[in-house]
């Protein structure tokens, strides 16, 4: 496969570099409805491994947190990017970044195979995978 899941991460940045640059995001709670099997599953703590690497964070209350790196976050001037989610039905991961009066949505396939997690880019674009992460946040995201 090629590097486009790599990309997802790298676009989100980028544009919520260009829309928030400095803002601290305040996201809310998408619904007060009780989780699906399939949110219940996605909850906790991913590292990607595959094509990049990256750790994000899934809450019970469906807001998520995507951990920087000391020198994306210098860039940004915040320790992560922080969004709300949800999970449709159909199997759709449609996370929603705001601040300052913007957003910025991004939608992709979740796939859960076996124990890991992939996010399945629409037109063959790549498959970005996941381990669920349990320990520590790595040491490169905690700065």
């Amino acid at each position: 496969m090629t590097n486009h899941g790599g990309t997802i991460v790298k676009t989100i940045r980028f544009l919520l570099f260009l829309a928030f640059s400095g803002i601290a995001f305040a996201p809310a709670a998408m619904s007060a409805e009780p989780l699906t099997a399939t949110e219940q599953q996605l909850v906790g703590t991913w590292e990607e491994y595959a094509p990049s690497s990256n750790v994000v964070q899934f809450y019970p209350d469906r807001t998520f947190r995507l951990y920087l790196t000391k020198e994306e976050g210098d860039q940004l001037q915040m320790h992560w990017i922080g969004a709300t989610w949800a999970v449709s039905p159909e199997g759709t991961l449609t996370m929603i970044f705001s601040g300052n009066g913007k957003s910025f949505t991004r939608s992709i396939k979740l796939v859960f195979e076996e124990k890991e997690m992939w996010l399945v880019e629409e037109e063959s674009r790549g498959t970005t995978k996941h381990r669920r992460l349990t320990g520590d946040i790595p040491a490169k995201y905690r700065w």
